[in-house]
């Protein structure tokens, strides 16, 4: 068979004999198969304008890769400086947001990119830094002006008994300084329950047992109030009411509610404990399990509809509840709420069957399933 195409680089023959030309040649040979046998055919191309156009392009390339490097670079840092620009501008105003201007926003480029959600997601955070702010600086107030009243008072009684020693009945200032003396106490204590509250939210469960929510009710409604309090345990409650969680806690939850109730009271306070599946007043929005229900009812005045969610805020009152002989600070049901919801249940208010109002308190009740 004739041999396969080849092509070789050969010198030019005519650079040997002097002639002065340095082009080298491209020499392809193809095997021909013809009638009177095999020939090959030989073709010579000079590889002068090859040589050119490669130089061209090599030159060409020197000078043009730096320059687009450039180019690109250029564009690069023309685009970037533009994309993040929005983003100093938010750095520098943050930089410029302290504690007393957290009512100041960032602005939002309005582009719907990412860094427009960054915006308005800062914008939304420092809304709720401003508001836990707000509240922060109004508990602080109220405090402090709660504190300061039964301090005054005390001070107001020892100082005109002490005008006039001889005519002062120092049975009835010693009275009176007692019941400042243990109103400011029980506010103090509220104050340092919703701290630590607010320090832990959760139950720890190293000090979480069952408790007999009757025997708690039947110990708080055991003590003396201004009103006599009726209990009430609706059917197998006595023995099934039993939740999780801690019985100082849930007794205080229970005492507050009861003082509450005595206080806003005309004649008659009662509360009852009932056991309760599904359903829309006794259930916990766990998934409808089994519930313990305490309800607590007085034949007062009664919460508006418009006030119901505002009672249960730090130093949140009624306007008939703001009087100082009625002995309240708003901080009571502050604390019912929160004890509430550490134990995985809520509380809510509606009206009496007695006339007045109905606390309810919904806990989820205690069963043999681990879950």
């Amino acid at each position: 068979p004739p041999p396969p195409p080849s092509t070789t680089i050969v010198a030019n023959p005519d650079r040997a004999a002097g002639s002065g030309t340095e082009q080298d040649l491209a020499v392809s040979a193809v095997p021909v198969v013809t009638p009177t046998g095999s020939i090959r055919l030989i073709a010579a191309t000079p590889l002068d304008g090859v040589r050119q156009s490669v130089d061209a392009l090599r030159q060409a390339l020197i000078v043009a890769i730096p320059v687009l490097v450039a180019l690109i670079a250029a564009c690069a840092w023309v685009i970037t400086g533009r994309a993040l620009r929005p983003v100093a501008q938010l750095t520098s105003r943050v930089d410029e947001i302290t504690a007393t201007t957290l009512h100041e926003r960032v602005p939002e480029p309005g582009t719907h990119d990412e860094i427009d959600q960054l915006a308005r997601t800062m914008n939304a955070m420092l809304g709720r830094l401003e508001g836990s702010a707000s509240q922060q600086q109004q508990f602080v107030s109220d405090a402090s002006h709660e504190l300061r009243t039964p301090v005054a008072t005390i001070r107001t009684e020892l100082e005109v008994a002490l005008l006039h020693p001889e005519q002062a009945d120092w049975t009835e200032v010693a009275r009176r300084v007692l019941d400042e003396d243990q109103r400011l106490e029980q506010i103090v204590a509220d104050l340092l329950t919703l701290a630590r509250f607010d320090e832990r939210p959760t139950l720890d469960p190293a000090v979480v047992g069952p408790v007999s929510v009757p025997a708690v009710v039947q110990a708080e409604a055991a003590r003396t109030r201004a009103r006599p309090v009726n209990v009430a345990v609706e059917g197998p409650a006595a023995a099934a009411a039993v939740v999780r969680g801690r019985p100082d806690e849930l007794g205080r939850m229970v005492g507050h509610l009861l003082d509450n109730a005595a206080r806003h009271a005309t004649s008659a306070v009662s509360v009852s404990v009932s056991v309760s599946g599904p359903g829309p007043v006794a259930t916990v929005a766990d998934g409808g399990r089994p519930a313990v229900v305490v309800a607590v009812d007085d034949d007062g005045a009664g919460v508006p509809v418009e006030q119901r969610a505002t009672v249960f805020e730090r130093f949140g009152r009624l306007e008939a509840g703001r009087s100082r002989d009625l002995g309240g600070a708003g901080l009571g049901l502050a604390v019912v709420r929160r004890i509430a919801e550490r134990h995985g249940g809520s509380v809510a208010v509606t009206d009496s069957p007695l006339g007045g109002a109905r606390f309810v308190v919904t806990l989820p009740r205690a069963t043999d399933d681990p879950a």
